[in-house]
């Protein structure tokens, strides 16, 4: 019994309050209208009656306040409240049909107290004076005042406000204006020379509403206010520093155009005078041979002016079609002293061509130290480190022949590093820049896009040089000639097929195929002699058959291949080149490329697709652990309607609509405004 009765008080407690928060939730307030009757008198005092009509929705409610700042008065007087005609009498006791006014915060409060209202209508009527509200100006005297406050928390739907001049004028020398939340509109209309209407609405919650009014100077006698020569000190201020960023944007947009323009005829001028190659004009289209007696690494490298890895990998392959080294892929599951290794490069004898070029000689003494045979995996782990060294003889060769006048990897550090220095001293400079602006014209421009367009572009600018770099390298007049014939070359190891019969040509695959290498076209020349039935190169050995899960017979490999470098070769025009005779088919014993395509032996794909492998594996192992070897991305192988204007405060506000910084200023601009509220 005891629990239940426990229960049952409970669940009315609970009850209770949800009946309570339920009414506290509908209670809410709309003012139906706000008006007011303004006079301005002769001394400068201004005589306000509100008239609020009030829509109680829920309740009750008992009192009410108005709070009013006295930041841009001297003084407020409130001179009581009345409902419908029955005066509240002023006192502090908080009943019904009175009112008290308390200072405090730097602004005065009325609080009037009613009867409980619950969905219900009243009607209120607040008096009240202020002094020293004006703005006075010889060009004419104006009176701002927020008559609907921001600091609300209800709707008003409607708003009236009439004002009465101190005098008759032409309404020619009048002006009004209201302003929702420093947004100035043309809510304002001069009914006569002595009387100006201003009506709004609806005006939402926490939205201000602000009337303006200008009259002719000399007609009050209120003097110059502390508060308005501040004020306005601070506005002319604000113009001031306005039409310094407005001008200072304005040369910063100029100096932005002319870095553009200036800075990108700069560099293309720096390239033309230091990084142009001469033009050169070849009698044909393509070179059937190569033009003169460079290696493939020398050749690649005086093309893309950059020594890579494919220069020592296209050096590998010269040395084997010389008969220098052979290449052998290693079975799957070899037992070798460097685990996962997939080919084997070796010497073939003390017989073999002398090496003519001190990079060659550098790259023989390194790669094999004595020995007769690496792998990959002693490739992956100690050699990369010594490819500079070779790389740094490509580029002494090619300097040494008259082709370059300096070395261009020192060329394209040269242009990198100035390139650097410039962005390393334009982040002080563009700070110090900013922060002399700042304290020169204005702290806004500290953060001001216009101010840092220049810089920007002197960034990208600095960045482009960077990027230039990569072609900055020039050749000589010998040189370009000698990158024309080879690119020629080029050309014809690319379009094979547009300049001779691919079949025809099977002679050319080995012998060019150092070339391909060392021009990033070795898979699509690989590719298309595979297609006619091109025989292997002898000097590469295949995974054994057995190795790939294959029986067959293997078969000896009987074709040769000159150890010697090719000839010079001369120029061809289009159409000159002449099918030059070749057995149709591969040598008999010969397996070639396409017999495995076909299924004869299985060889091509094997063969191709292993010989593909050996060269991606061997290139990948030259740059492990040393990226930086690798082909660059950049190489070739890879209102007022007529009246007078507005006289002083608020001289720059023009049109209907206003910008950011306006609606700020002007929300400042009058006095009035605070705060008010219902309980």
């Amino acid at each position: 019994m005891f629990k239940r009765i426990v229960f049952l008080t409970a669940l009315f407690i609970l009850f209770l309050l949800t009946v309570s928060v339920a009414f506290a939730q509908e209670k809410s307030v709309v003012v139906q209208r706000r008006d007011a009757d303004m006079t301005i008198n002769k001394d400068g005092s201004v005589h306000i009656v509100e008239t609020w009509l009030v829509d109680f929705q829920g309740g009750p409610f008992r009192f009410a306040f108005r709070a009013i700042p006295f930041n841009k008065i001297s003084s407020l007087v409130f001179e009581g409240v009345s409902e419908n005609g029955k005066e509240y009498l002023r006192a502090a006791s908080e009943t019904p049909n009175t009112y008290s006014v308390e200072a405090g915060g730097g602004e005065r409060i009325i609080t009037w107290y009613f009867e409980p209202t619950t969905n219900a209508t009243r009607t209120f009527e607040l008096r009240y004076t202020i002094t020293d509200a004006l703005r006075i100006y010889g060009g004419g005297d104006q009176f701002w005042w927020k008559f609907i406050e921001q600091d609300r928390p209800y709707p008003i739907k409607a708003t009236r406000v009439t004002l009465h001049l101190p005098g008759t004028f032409p309404t020619q020398e009048l002006l009004a204006a209201t302003y929702t939340d420093g947004r100035e509109h043309s809510d304002a209309k001069i009914l006569d020379g002595s009387t100006i209407e201003f009506t709004g609405g609806p005006i939402p919650a926490h939205t201000e509403w602000e009337i303006r009014a200008q009259f002719p100077h000399g007609a009050v006698t209120q003097p110059v206010q502390a508060w308005q020569a501040a004020e306005d000190q601070r506005e002319l201020k604000l113009e001031a520093q306005a039409r310094a960023i407005e001008q200072f944007n304005f040369y910063s947009l100029f100096a932005t155009l002319l870095l553009i323009i200036g800075g990108g005829l700069a560099l293309l001028l720096m390239w033309f005078v230091r990084g142009r190659d001469q033009a050169v004009a070849l009698p044909a289209e393509f070179l059937n041979a190569p033009p003169d007696d460079l290696t493939p690494a020398l050749a690649g490298t005086l093309i893309d002016e950059e020594a890579n890895v494919r220069d020592v990998l296209a050096t590998l392959i010269d040395w084997a079609q010389r008969g220098i080294i052979k290449i052998r892929a290693l079975p799957q599951g070899a037992h070798t002293e460097t685990t996962n290794d997939d080919y084997a490069y070796e010497k073939i004898g003390a017989d073999a061509p002398p090496l003519q070029y001190q990079y060659e000689r550098e790259l023989m003494q390194r790669l094999w130290a004595g020995e007769t045979s690496r792998n990959m995996g002693y490739i992956r782990e100690k050699f990369t480190a010594s490819l500079k060294e070779m790389f740094d003889g490509l580029y002494d060769e090619l300097v040494r022949r008259g082709y370059f006048l300096s070395r261009p990897d020192r060329v394209r550090a040269q242009f990198y590093r100035l390139g650097w220095l410039l962005l390393v001293l334009l982040c002080p400079g563009a700070f110090l820049f900013q922060l002399y602006a700042g304290i020169a014209f204005s702290p806004d421009l500290a953060f001001s896009f216009g101010a840092l367009l220049p810089w920007i572009v002197l960034f990208i600018l600095a960045g482009a040089v960077m990027v230039l770099a990569r072609f900055m390298p020039r050749k000589t007049p010998q040189g370009a000639q000698a990158a024309a014939r080879w690119n020629a070359f080029k050309r014809y190891l690319e379009h094979i097929e547009k300049y001779t019969n691919v079949a025809d040509a099977q002679e050319q695959f080995e012998r060019y195929l150092p070339y391909a290498v060392a021009f990033g076209i070795d898979k699509a020349w690989v590719e298309k002699f595979a297609q006619v039935d091109t025989p292997a190169p002898k000097w590469y050995s295949p995974p054994p058959l057995s190795s790939r899960g294959i029986s067959s017979t293997t078969r000896s490999r009987t074709s040769t291949s000159t150890s010697t470098r090719p000839t010079t070769g001369g120029i061809l025009g289009m159409g000159d080149a002449a099918p030059n005779p070749s057995p149709s088919s591969s040598p008999q014993g010969v397996p070639s490329l396409n017999d495995a395509a076909s299924g004869t032996f299985n060889t091509l794909n094997n063969v191709s697709s292993s010989f593909f492998s050996m060269l991606n594996t061997t290139a990948t192992s030259f740059v492990k652990g040393n990226p930086s070897l690798s082909p660059s991305r950049g190489s070739s192988r890879s209102g007022s309607s007529g009246r007078s204007s507005w006289s002083g405060g608020g001289s720059s506000f023009r049109s209907s609509s206003s910008s950011s910084s306006r609606s700020s200023s002007s929300s400042s601009r009058g006095g009035g405004g605070g705060r008010s509220g219902f309980g």
